[in-house]
Parts: structure tokens; sequence; C-alpha cells
């Protein structure tokens, strides 16, 4: 059943719940002062005995209406239940104090204190059971079933044999009532236990009965197919035969007979159309399940026929289908894999172990993990992750693709960048060395043109260092290898120790941090992460008007410390902040105002990757920059102890990334 259905059945619940309570009140209030002559005399009518009511039943079915109404809300205040709670207690004494009468022969005096007679034992017996059944409402017993359901369903037989009875005259009314031939039981009482049971199963509608009527199971189809037959047919029989016997056209005898052969014939009708329900029920299932079968017959060709390996994995972190480019590419059988555990070809599953629960975000960009062949050799897959809701249920989808080949390639882009960078450093150490000896012989000789010229030399010469740097480290990142020395890190503390000591006293002064008093720690490479900090930090000096401020933000998002530095520069346009995280670029005011590679901010992005955060920008043309950028925090659940040293990870090449 859809959504819309169940919160329409809930709401027609609802209202029932409040009929059903109204009309007890009501029922009880008016019979009470009708039995007390509290009424107007126009309005007291005729009191036939099956039409009667004793004051002790009155006062119970309005006692049991408030209690329904009071109790009936699950969301209802603390004193709403106790006073329904004290209601429902009262209607129960009630009738504990007639039973006490009929089993022990005690009278414990309500009756002369109500100046009332005694009810017949089945109504009390109803009365006590449905005082139990609202102080036990929302209650359920060990094996699963709801109270409600074990106290109510005996009160409907009760008050239907009580009704029949009235039908069809076998009970008859006796003072003193005497059970179980002549039970006394009013027909004001009958309907009222009738409805205040039928409100207290309904109070509840998620539990017991009541949820079979909203299931879409067979079961649930079938029980509301036959229900409203089986409980109005037989009653509305044995009304038109007993007006048949009243009116002289048929005797007692008959009516039994016409009885018996109506209710034998409405079963085999009620049979026939049940089971013509249940083949056209049937069919549509038949018709729904080829109609499956067919769209996932449709889904596995689109995946087989797609032109990497693809494999989909359920909630269970179980294999369900298995690409046939997957087994050219690992070995195994698609037939032995189907059913196994989604490691036993991606045996890294604590970094994609948190994608299995259905909802979980996918990764922004694809993982690199090993992947385990048949020959038990292992091959470097980029695994993109797609959650996807089949006809099957919730699936997880992972394209596979095999990049050995880019990482050996990437491999040697880094020995060679090594290589280039070891041969560069060895005369520029060589040069720095004579500059600075240089220097200061000239300082020493008080030539200052020359010492100055000498100066411009060293700081193109620790350029050209920070450059071969930069080379080197861009390399080490794209390659995956680069071990990061996490520790348990108060990014407050590190903001403030990182501007004393990375920024000039002058240029200080312009940063104004905020952050919060308490943030839980962040597991961090603190050499790394400063790189980034003084990398954002140094790029809003140069980009805003000397003197003004810059804001520097730490703040916590969700399970993430996120560090913004907001500028008052010129701002970005959206074509460069698209482009502005990959490697090379530069915008055109940072070609014109600085020299460089345009890695600073590349690396930068993937240093935060290599944590598990992200970094992103938020600009306007013309109103200034925020760079941000996030970090997971290192929640008490996760034991952070102390220091996590040589954590490595893996990291995608080049990739751009758009702020999201």
């Amino acid at each position: 059943m859809s959504a819309h259905a169940h919160g329409d059945f809930f709401r027609t619940a609802r209202r029932l719940v409040l009929g059903t309570a109204t009309l007890s009140s009501l029922g009880g209030a008016f019979f009470l002062m009708r039995s007390w002559g509290l009424l107007p005399a126009a309005m007291m009518g005729p009191a036939p005995g099956r039409l009667a009511m004793e004051p002790t039943g009155a006062l119970a079915l309005l006692l049991l209406g408030l209690a329904l109404w009071l109790r009936a809300p699950a969301e209802a205040s603390r004193h709403r239940h106790l006073l329904g709670n004290c209601g429902a207690t009262l209607a129960a004494l009630l009738g504990l104090s007639t039973l006490a009468w009929y089993i022990l022969g005690v009278d414990l005096g309500l009756e002369r204190l109500l100046h009332a007679g005694r009810i017949a034992p089945n109504s009390a017996i109803c009365f006590v059971l449905l005082g139990l059944a609202l102080l036990l409402l929302g209650r359920r017993v060990r094996t699963g079933l709801p109270w409600t359901d074990l106290l109510v369903l005996p009160t409907f037989l009760i008050a239907l044999v009580a009704f029949n009875g009235h039908l069809h005259g076998a009970l008859s009314l006796a003072d003193p009532p005497q059970f179980p031939n002549a039970v006394g039981m009013s027909l004001p009482a009958v309907l009222g236990v009738l409805l205040l049971g039928t409100g207290i199963l309904a109070a509840r509608p998620e539990q017991g009965l009541a949820t079979r009527l909203t299931r879409r199971t067979l079961g649930g189809i079938f029980t509301r197919l036959v229900l409203p037959s089986v409980l109005v047919g037989p009653l509305m029989i044995g009304i038109f035969l007993e007006l048949l016997h009243l009116l002289g056209v048929i005797s007692a005898r008959v009516e039994t007979a016409l009885f018996s052969t109506a209710a034998t014939t409405g079963g085999f009708l009620l049979i026939l159309f049940s089971a013509g329900a249940l083949d056209r029920l049937d069919a549509e299932r038949r018709q729904a399940t080829a109609a499956l079968e067919a769209s996932s017959a449709s889904l596995r060709g689109l995946l087989d026929s797609a032109p990497d390996p693809v494999v989909t994995v359920d909630r269970q972190g179980l294999l369900r289908f298995v690409s046939v480019r997957t087994q050219e590419l690992l070995g195994h059988p698609r037939e032995t894999l189907v059913g196994q555990p989604v490691a036993h070809i991606l045996p890294e599953h604590a970094h994609y172990a948190h994608l299995l629960e259905p909802g979980a975000p996918p990764p922004s960009s694809p993982l690199v993990l090993d992947g385990l062949r048949r020959d038990g050799t292992r091959v470097t897959l980029e695994v993109t992750f797609s959650p996807f809701e089949s006809p099957e249920g919730w699936v997880l989808v992972c394209m596979l693709r095999d990049i050995t080949a880019r990482r050996e390639l990437e491999q040697l882009k880094e020995e060679y960048v090594s290589l280039v960078s070891h041969d560069l450093r060895n005369p520029l150490h060589t040069i720095s060395l004579r500059v600075e000896l240089l220097l200061r012989q000239l300082r020493a000789r008080e030539l200052e043109k020359e010492a100055a010229a000498a100066e411009i030399i060293q700081q193109g010469v620790r350029s050209m260092g920070g450059m071969i740097a930069e080379l080197l480290e861009g390399a080490r990142l794209e390659s995956g290898r680069v071990q990061l020395q996490r520790e348990p890190l108060e990014l407050g503390r590190f903001l403030l120790e990182v501007l004393e000591r990375s920024l000039p006293p002058a240029e200080r002064e312009r940063f104004r941090l905020e952050s919060p008093s308490i943030l839980p720690p962040v597991l961090a490479d603190a050499p790394r992460v400063e790189r980034v900090v003084v990398n954002l930090l140094t790029n809003a000096l140069k980009y805003s008007p000397a003197g003004s401020p810059v804001e520097l933000h730490l703040a916590r998002q969700d399970d993430q410390a996120v560090v913004s530095v907001r500028d008052q520069g010129p701002g970005l346009r959206p074509a460069e902040v698209e482009r502005l995280f990959q490697k090379y670029y530069r915008t055109r005011d940072g070609e014109a105002k600085t020299e460089g590679l345009g890695l600073g901010l590349y690396i930068s992005r993937l240093i935060i990757e290599a944590h598990g955060g992200r970094i992103w920008v938020e600009s306007t043309p013309g109103q200034g920059a925020t760079f941000s950028f996030s970090l997971p925090l290192a929640l008490p659940q996760e034991g952070v102890l102390g220091k996590v040293s040589d954590t490595s990870y893996k990291k995608v090449s080049d990739t751009s990334y758009t702020p999201g």
C-alpha cells in the first residue's frame, strides 16, 4: 500500500476512534440521566427491558468513552494519559464489583451508592476487559501481540452472543439475571461494548489486527475483501428473518432453518467470490512478476553492454549481478560470484563499507581499490559507486576500471620528477651557498648596491626551490603513496599558532579569527594541513586591498570541521571557480600578480582529499572570495587516544572539482 493510502487509513482510524469515543460517552451520559430521572419527561420515552440500562452500566460506558478519548493519541500529554487511566480503572472497578457479588457473594455497595440495580455478569466482564485494554493500550505481550487484541476480542464475542440473543429471542432478560441462559445484557450495553471495542482496536492502527487491513500482502488484501461480508452478512440476514417472524410470515422454527440455510449459502458464495478475487490477484501478481523479470533482464543487458566491468551489491554486501567484463577482468566465473560477499573481489572493505547503507551519499570522486583476481594476484581499480533503486530493491552499482597502466605511468612520472628535482636541487644548493657567502662579503665591505643584487639572486634561488618542492609534492600526492602522519589536532589553537608562526606581525593584525569555544579535534597531518592554511592565507593577502581585513572562520557542520578564509579581493568569475583547483591553472589576476607554477591550490586539494575532506570556493565578481575546506572530526566513538602514524591513502589522478 502506498504512503498516501497509509496516511488515509490512519486519518480514518483517528476519526473512527473519536467517533466511537464520543458516541459511547454521550450514550452513557444519556442513559445515566434517564435512569436517574434527570431528563425532561418528554425525553424520557418508553423504557422497555431491552432498551433500558442500569446506572452502573451507563456510568461504565461514560467512563470508558472518556478514557478512550483521552488515551487515544500516542503523543498526548502525561496528564491526559493519567486522567484516561483513571477513567478506565474506575470502569473496570465497577465491573469487578458486580463480579465479586456473582462469584464470591460479596456486596461492595456500589449499586446502593449509585441508586442502581446490579448489571449482568457478561456486561461486567466486558467492562473489566475494556478497562484493562485501555490501561495497556500500546503495550505488547512477550509473543509480540498487543494486549488490546487479547482483551477486546473476547468482549466482541460476548457482545455478539448477546446481540444475536436479542435478535432471535434465544436469551431472555431476568431479574435477577441467571447466567448463561438469561444474561440480561441490554441492547444499549451491547452496542456500547461493540463501539468501544472497535475504537480501542483503531487507537493503535500500526499494531495487531488493524495492521492486517493495510498490508500489501495477499492476506491483507483477502482480509479487506472478506471481512465486511463476514461481519455484516449474518447480522443483516438475522435482522431480516426476525422482522419476518415478528410480522407472522414465518415461525420460529422456520426462521432458524432459513438462517442456517442462508448462512451456508452465504458462506458458499463468499468462498466463490474470494476464489475469484484471489484468481484476479494471482493474475495481477503474475503480470507484475513478468514485468519485473523483463525489467531486470533489460537492466542486466544494459550493465552487460557497459564498456567497463560492473557489479551490483545489496544491503548485506552480497554480489547480485556480475557483468561479462568483470569475469574477463578478474577471471572469476560470474556464476560463482553471485551471492558471494563483495569483499571476495574488493578486499579493502573498510574503504567502502559505509556506502552499503541505503541513503549514504556516494563519494564525490572514484575510489582507488585493489581488485582480487582468481589466481590471487591484485589489480589496481578505479571504482565508481552509485546507489540505485532496482526492481529487486536497493543496490549499489560499482563500475570498475583497470588503471594499472595509468598507475605505472604515474610512477614513471614521479620517478622522472624526483630525478629532475634531485638534479636541479644540487646546483641550486651550490648557488645558494655561494650567494650567501658573497652576500656576507659584500655587506662586510659595505657594498650595499652589490649586496641588494645578491639578495635578488638569493630570492630567485628560493623561488626555484619552492617550485621544485611543489612539483615533487604534487607528484607524490598523485601517486597515492604518501604516508600521512595523523594525530589529534585542535584546530582553534592550531590556526592561532599558524598565524603567529607563518605571517609577519604587520600582516597578522589584518586577520580576524572566529571559532567555537568547544570543538572536537581532527585527525590530521599537521605540517600538510598547515601548508593548506598558509596557502589560503597568503592568497587572501595577495588579492585583498592593502590594509583590508581578512576573516578566518572555524565552525562545525555535522561531523565535519570547516575552516573558511574570506578576503576583500576582486572575486572570481564562474568559469574560474570551476577550474581553480586544477593543476597549473592560474586566474588572470594570478598571472599578473605572482610567479609560480599554479600548483598551490591543486596541492591543497590533494592534501584535503587525502584526509577525507573537501575544499571549495564561493565567490561573486567584485565581492571577494571565500575559500573553505572541511576535515572529519575525531568523535569520541572513534577512539582517538593518541597519534595515528603512517596512515596511507589512495587518490584518483587529476580530476576537476566543482564546489557544491
